[in-house]
């Protein structure tokens, strides 16, 4: 008898941000959300938004978060705190306000840094809280760019990122390669002929990895794969 397998609920990576390219139930359900929280209020305004939940894994992290920038998106302004002193995870996953270069910089960084101009404020240390926890937080400012388009295949651009940063000491020439490889099987299913990327590949952006790309360098190299399927 086989095992049945559950799906378990909730956003996938790839729709945990608010942005315009996010589903548009997504988009709706977190705007009415902020209506609501704005008119439960009436002559009033909130300063301050609690999201708490009884159990781990019911969404705190992605409520605050897309709520924050939905509240941002109409001119708000916006500081996001994170209050779990034992499993920071705000903390953890925005690591967006770092550069290319530096070895906080992966997937995150530049997924939000294409829709959104991050400034990275102050340092909140361990001993303002108690008890302390064992990291220290961060206050970020994250105002919406003028971006709504990135001028590439957009759901090519995130499987690039992701593919690249999965082995991220590598460089582009090898940890882009399984990504190559899933695009030709595709290719071939559909009965095209699969190209030939060795002059692709002798491009020097190869000799990089991918946490020395910015955003603007992950947008071309998506348009340059892209190009390599359409002779």
């Amino acid at each position: 008898m086989k095992k049945k397998t559950v799906k378990k609920a909730g956003l996938s990576r790839d729709h945990f941000l608010l942005t315009e390219k996010a589903p548009f139930v997504m988009q709706e359900a977190y705007k009415s959300l902020r209506t609501n929280i704005m008119l439960s209020l009436p002559g009033t305004e909130c300063k301050c938004i609690g999201v708490t939940s009884p159990t781990p894994g019911d969404g705190k992290t992605t409520t605050a978060t897309n709520l924050a920038i939905a509240l941002s998106q109409i001119d708000k302004r916006v500081l996001l705190i994170d209050s779990d002193m034992r499993l920071p995870a705000v903390a953890a996953g925005f690591r967006i306000a770092a550069a290319p270069g530096n070895k906080s910089y992966g997937i995150l960084s530049v997924l939000i840094q294409a829709w959104y101009s991050v400034e990275y404020l102050f340092t909140v240390h361990e001993h303002v809280f108690n008890p302390p926890p064992k990291v220290k937080s961060a206050v970020i400012r994250m105002t919406r760019n003028s971006t709504t388009s990135l001028g590439c295949d957009e759901q090519l651009f995130k499987r690039l990122v992701k593919t690249t940063f999965n082995q991220r000491r590598k460089t582009l020439r090898n940890n882009i390669r399984p990504l190559l490889g899933e695009l030709d099987t595709q290719c071939a299913k559909e009965g095209f002929p699969i190209p030939d990327h060795s002059t692709l590949l002798q491009d020097p952006i190869f000799n990089q990895r991918p946490e020395q790309l910015s955003v603007q360098q992950f947008i071309a190299l998506t348009n340059r794969v892209s190009d390599e399927y359409k002779r």
